[in-house]
């Protein structure tokens, strides 16, 4: 299921100290360019899926001390 592609490759990312930003503005650390790049969806299509995915709590915004940065874990 891509879903779970997606939260492994969040917690991939947040346990190799490159977290992904869910803020599009961070370009290539945005979640949802990768899920548009793997995935082929569109990218409103992502940034619905990232909302709704934190306002559920499977994706949480916290300060990743290591990397210095607010990034996503899996919730």
């Amino acid at each position: 299921e891509q879903r779970q592609k997606i939260f492994d490759e969040v917690s991939y990312r947040w346990g190799t100290a490159r977290p992904f930003s869910s803020h599009p503005n961070a370009q290539t650390r945005w979640v949802g360019r990768w899920m548009v790049d793997t995935f082929g969806i569109t990218r409103g299509a992502a940034r619905q899926y990232i909302r709704q995915w934190m306002d559920e709590g499977l994706l949480v915004k916290t300060y990743h001390s290591t990397a210095r940065l607010q990034g996503l874990r899996v919730g």
